[in-house]
């Protein structure tokens, strides 16, 4: 259980993190196409905040976690993985503090028997899954740590120094 509420604060830490440097870039920096996976650094912040309500919404049950409006001032719901949920960086960022403190406070009320339960979901397309909750929650991570490697690269692209990644060097921090 532990690693599992070490990572999601990892998460919560680097997504702030990258969030103040995309603030510091400012929107139109954010919003450029650098020809990646979902082209811009916005693009890609906005399909991890995505994969995230996704996921902690298929895990938690919580049906309350899709029910907001979204930066075009419409209901929220799920037209693709690619979607801009929010377009300006400051929205962006208030739901993705948001949804990172849903997550620690999830994961910080599992069970260690919780782990190993399996779990049913559907896919985005509609198709049913079962896994054992363990292993969801490490493709979630692994999913965040991913895409956020790509957003750092792509800050970097542009010369902007993000800080530390590494979870062994800011542990003590979270």
């Amino acid at each position: 259980m532990e690693q599992f509420v070490l990572l999601a604060k990892y998460n919560r830490w680097m997504n702030d993190s990258i969030y103040k440097t995309c603030i510091e870039m400012g929107q139109d920096k954010i919003a450029i196409d650098q020809q990646s996976f979902f082209s811009s650094i916005l693009k890609t912040m906005n399909h991890l905040l995505l994969g995230d309500l996704v996921w902690l919404y298929r895990c938690s049950g919580n049906k309350e976690i899709m029910k907001f409006v979204d930066g075009e001032g419409n209901n929220f719901r799920i037209q693709g993985l690619d979607q801009m949920i929010f377009t300006k960086i400051d929205q962006l960022y208030e739901k993705r503090k948001e949804i990172d403190d849903l997550i620690v406070d999830y994961v910080n009320s599992l069970t260690s028997d919780q782990i190993d339960t399996p779990t049913q979901y559907r896919s985005t397309d509609g198709s049913p899954y079962t896994k054992k909750l363990g292993v969801i929650l490490t493709h979630w991570f692994n999913h965040q740590t991913h895409h956020r490697g790509q957003a750092t690269a792509l800050i970097h692209q542009q010369g902007y120094d993000f800080g530390v990644t590494d979870l062994i060097f800011i542990e003590s921090e979270l």
